[in-house]
Parts: C-alpha cells; sequence; structure tokens
C-alpha cells in the first residue's frame, strides 16, 4: 500500500550523516487523478521538501496517490476525456519514478479491496499514511505534509492548519499564496521553474493521441514512455482495455491511428539502458519479489554501486568483518570456513551475487571505492579520482538509445557553475552538492543521478 523502499534508504543515508539522531522528520503526500501522472506532480513534493528542509525538517520521503476509480471515472466522463484504471495509473506513475530516489506511488486510496463502494479524500488518506508510519519503530515521530497547488488549499481550508499532519501549499509561478502558519503546521513552497512548470495531464493526453513520445518521455520519463506507447505483450494483455482508450491495439505499439489498409507496424521502440546505482536498494526489492525481480531486470543493465567490492565479495576473515561493519546484508549468510576460507553456499543473496559476477564479466559492474580504500563513514569520504574511472567505464558501454558509446561524465566543475541550464535538472539543481559529490568521490544518490542524468540523458538511472 505504501512502498518504503525509498523512505528506508533516505534515512540510512541521512542516520550515517546525522548519527543516531535524525532530527525533526517528515513525509510527504499528494493526491489526484494522475491521469496520467508527469513531472509536475513530482516536482510539487521536491518543491514542498525544498521548504521543509529550509525549515529544519529531514524530508526522508514522499508518495503519489492516484485517486480512486469511484472518483476519477466519473470525473472523466463528465469532461469527455479518457479515464485511466488506477491499476494502470499506478504502473504508470511507478515506471515514472523509477529513478527518483525520493517518490514512490501510495496504493491504499486507490485500492477497491480496501475501499470496495466509496472514494476516500484526501484527509482519510493522510490519516491512513500516518497510521502505516506508526507501525514502523524509525517512523513513529515522522510529521506527514500534505502538498498541494494554491486552489486546493483555499478551497479546503488548509491554510487554517490545526490538523494532526501539515501543509505545504506549491503555488505556480505568477500565484500569490496566503502566509505561512509555521506554528499550524502550514508552509509556503517556492513554485516550480522552467519547462516542468508547464506540463499537465491534458497536454499528457493530447501527446498520446498523437503518439509523441518524445514529449511523453520528457513530461513523464523515458521507461514511462515506452510503457505507455510500446507496451510488452505481458503489459499490452494485462492492460489491454486502457491501451485501447490509448488507441493502442498491439504490443509494440501499433496505434489504431495507422490506417487500415495498410498492414506495417510500427517498429519496436529501442529500450533506454537502465543503470542501477544501489545495491542496498536492489537487496531489499529481492526481498520483496524473490526470483520475479530478476526475470524482470533488464538483461543490459549497468551496476554502479557506491561501495567496495570486497564488501560484496570478501576474500577474508577481515574483508568479511568490513563489509559487516558497513552493510550486513551484503554477506548474509557468508561465513568464514574451518579452513578460514569464505563460505558462501548458504548467501542469502546469491542469485544477486552470481548476477553481479556474470554481469563484472561483460564489463557491466563498476564499484565506486577502489581496493584497500579506508573509508570512515562519512558521506563525502570517498577517493577523489573515483568518478573519472567511472567515467572511463562508462564510455565503453553501449546507450542502445542513440546506437553509439555512453557519454563521459561532466565532471567539469566550471561547467556546473557557469554553464549548466538549472532548469534542466531531473534529481537536483544544487550545483554545490553535485560538484562536491564527485569531487569528493562520494555516492550521494541526487547529485550521482543528476551527474549520469546530464551526462547521459538517454540512460534510465535506477535506485
Amino acid at each position: 500500500m505504501w512502498p518504503m523502499e525509498k523512505v528506508e534508504c533516505n534515512l540510512q543515508a541521512l542516520l550515517a550523516k546525522a548519527g543516531a539522531t535524525p532530527g525533526r522528520l517528515a513525509v510527504l503526500l499528494t493526491t489526484g487523478g494522475m491521469n496520467p501522472v508527469h513531472r509536475g506532480h513530482v516536482a510539487l513534493l521536491h518543491q514542498a521538501a525544498a521548504r521543509l528542509q529550509a525549515k529544519g525538517y529531514n524530508v526522508i520521503g514522499a508518495w503519489l496517490s492516484p485517486s480512486h476509480d469511484k472518483y476519477l471515472q466519473p470525473k472523466a466522463r463528465s469532461l469527455g476525456t479518457i479515464g485511466l484504471t488506477a491499476p494502470f495509473r499506478i504502473a504508470a506513475a511507478t515506471g515514472a519514478l523509477a529513478s527518483d530516489p525520493f517518490v514512490a506511488v501510495g496504493h491504499w486510496e486507490s485500492d477497491t479491496s480496501v475501499h470496495p463502494n466509496s472514494w476516500p479524500d484526501f484527509p482519510e488518506v493522510c490519516e491512513a499514511l500516518q497510521r502505516e508510519l506508526a507501525g514502523h519503530a524509525m517512523l513513529t515521530e515522522a510529521v506527514v505534509f500534505y502538498a498541494c497547488g494554491t486552489d486546493h488549499a483555499l478551497k479546503c481550508g488548509l491554510y487554517r492548519g490545526g490538523r494532526s499532519w501539515g501543509v505545504v501549499v506549491v503555488p505556480r509561478e505568477g500565484e500569490k499564496a496566503k502566509p505561512e502558519r509555521p506554528d499550524k503546521l502550514v508552509f509556503v513552497a517556492e513554485p516550480a521553474q522552467g519547462e516542468i512548470a508547464s506540463f499537465s495531464s491534458t497536454k499528457v493526453r493530447k501527446a498520446l493521441k498523437n503518439k509523441d513520445q518524445a514529449f511523453i518521455a520528457s513530461a513523464l520519463s523515458p521507461e514511462a514512455a515506452v510503457f505507455l506507447l510500446s507496451p510488452t505483450t505481458e503489459e499490452f494483455n494485462h492492460f489491454a482495455a486502457d491501451y485501447r482508450k490509448l488507441e493502442v491495439t498491439a504490443a509494440g505499439g501499433t496505434s489504431a491511428l495507422v490506417p487500415a489498409d495498410t498492414s506495417a507496424a510500427r517498429p519496436p521502440s529501442k529500450q533506454p539502458r537502465q543503470i542501477l546505482i544501489s545495491l542496498s536498494s536492489l537487496l531489499k526489492r529481492f526481498d520483496h519479489k524473490g526470483e520475479e525481480l530478476l526475470q524482470h531486470l533488464p538483461p543490459d543493465a549497468l551496476f554502479f554501486f557506491g561501495s567496495k567490492r570486497s564488501w560484496v565479495f570478501p576474500s577474508n576473515e577481515a574483508e568479511l568483518r568490513e563489509s559487516r561493519s558497513e552493510n550486513p546484508s551484503y554477506t548474509s549468510g557468508v561465513v568464514v570456513g574451518s579452513n578460514g576460507s569464505i563460505d558462501v553456499t548458504k548467501a542469502k543473496y546469491k542469485l544477486i551475487r552470481d548476477l553481479i559476477l556474470e554481469k563484472e564479466a561483460r564489463g557491466e559492474v563498476i564499484f565506486l571505492k577502489p581496493p584497500g580504500f579506508k573509508y570512515n563513514g562519512s558521506l563525502y569520504h570517498g577517493d577523489p579520482s573515483a568518478f573519472a574511472r567511472v567515467s572511463e567505464w562508462l564510455v565503453t558501454c553501449d546507450d542502445p538509445v542513440t546506437g553509439e558509446k555512453c557519454k563521459p561524465l561532466k565532471l567539469d566543475a566550471a561547467w556546473w557553475r557557469t554553464e549548466w541550464d538549472r532548469t534542466t535538472s531531473k534529481y537536483t539543481d544544487c550545483v554545490m552538492a553535485i560538484v562536491k559529490n564527485f569531487e569528493n568521490g562520494a555516492h550521494d544518490y541526487a547529485p550521482v543521478m543528476e551527474l549520469l542524468h546530464q551526462s547521459n540523458p538517454t540512460v534510465v538511472i535506477v535506485i
């Protein structure tokens, strides 16, 4: 109902920086039709998070919560537009957010097994998230904040505050919001800037009708564009009714707009290459999905992990101890044999270990920290030459979208400080954090993802 993997990863990163005292924790939630989702919905949560961070909160995650079908479908009919089903909207949003380290998709509001006869309004959704957090020991004190626009805040009296959850109002550019009321947990964020502020579900639906995959990739994400317009056979069969609404009539993207007297089918889209940047997240996803995860992982996916190789594949007892001190999950089930050798026969993640070795043999894996590096636990403690090595590795990897090799990483600090257009940011626009991260050989998720994205925008980055 409320995927927690991203929150848990962000909380771990926070604890690594702040120690045992994480400070005031907060999470964010927004609701809406998401028919379909677009980057404007996601930007609203990121803008709200920036405001809360500035006010002293440590924001560790957020959720988009698509509306229940009993709300969305009548509304779509009254507007004369298509109404995508909740499971399809959730699948599209999940794809769009695959590489976002902060935002996940909540299912509670739209789940018909929980709400068979009626749809819950946003206050109920906020309270449901509060109940979910209460079941996690480290999150019981986290404050839920509802993020919304100025119209919704005014219509629903949210500027008054006084609820068990807070509110962050995110105006559009040019709108004027009412004053903040921090004592009532009511805050006002800065509006999103640039292209991202212009996206709307209406524009996305028009682009879907026109089969404008480039716009969809820009407004949602490359992987979401493939899901919406070029589904696999499995996706098409599972969501056949929704694809009919989108006039996509066959797997691979054959459209109902193709003239009936032609037999030409659209060529399958080139699938963007994925690059996974978090081994911890991969292990957690394996805990939830098991071998099914490996079946759906693209065979050409790249692995770029922030750890040392020896933390995953220790060769002696000292390296095993070091690995356990960093992340016990890496070597769960691995023991030292009677002869002093490392015994992996009962390794919990043997399938993941085998996959890494298989991909490593094909040149599809790199570990950021070099052999022999002594890590002190600080977020920004790393090898200053690490990202140059990553760049050298990256240019040996194929980019199936461009048909060329991947581009080198943009490691020129001056470019970031003086030439980069920050309105093109996807994960963070904090130049200082991006430059500090790669100059120190660190692996803070958002700066790493922005560096990868700006260097190779056709690559799909997955946390």
